[in-house]
């Protein structure tokens, strides 16, 4: 969208476009998710940073989900992430670049073959995540004010709004106290714990 000024839906994986009758709940949240793209450009801008496309890619699944409703959600489309039992329980960060540094270390985490435009491990799913614990903290009012601000932060020269103390930076100028921004990192690390990784006692990596 930001080079082309063209909508970000592609309109390839529809069934009737194959044949098909009918678009299958999966296929219909893609759909939304790529709508939800397009919303995000117009309201706040895309995110260009890979180390930052997790706060649009978490908002586009937040869109999908709340139209889908409970049936199909972008938890069930992308699974979860296996990881060494006691990095989860002492993650740190509310950026997502830091907490899967805190869990897989620096040198794999910025090394993870992914494709084009990401960074890290948990993008998508971390997003989500981030987005949903915001909302459960501060409430709805205020997050297109913070998703602003944050790409704001990525737009300014010598800067990017890419790690924790960004973020917390940008959350004590919109008025919330260190003590709240201590209870959404709380939560958002339980609803990490809880929807996004797998403990495992003894793991590959």
């Amino acid at each position: 969208y930001v080079q082309s000024k063209t909508s970000n839906i592609y309109t390839g994986f529809l069934p009737y476009e194959r044949g098909g009758q009918g678009m299958t709940p999966k296929q219909e949240w893609i759909m939304l998710h790529e709508i939800g793209h397009a919303i995000f450009a117009i309201a706040v801008g895309n995110v260009e940073d890979p180390r930052n496309k997790y706060m649009e890619e978490g908002f586009v699944d937040y869109f999908a989900d709340e139209v889908m409703g409970e049936s199909h959600t972008g938890r069930q489309i992308r699974g979860k992430f296996a990881a060494p039992e006691k990095k989860i329980a002492n993650m740190r960060g509310l950026a997502q670049i830091d907490v899967d540094t805190s869990i897989w270390g620096e040198d794999f985490v910025m090394n993870v073959p992914k494709a084009e435009g990401y960074a890290g491990v948990t993008h998508h799913l971390f997003g989500l995540e981030f987005i949903e614990a915001f909302i459960d903290v501060f409430g709805k009012k205020d997050l297109l004010e913070f998703l602003r601000r944050f790409k704001r932060a990525e737009d300014e020269p010598g800067t990017a709004a890419r790690g924790t103390e960004t973020i917390r930076g940008i959350l004590l100028k919109m008025g919330y106290t260190p003590g709240q921004i201590t209870a959404f990192e709380e939560e958002l690390h339980a609803k990490l714990r809880e929807n996004v990784f797998v403990a495992v006692r003894n793991p590959e990596k």
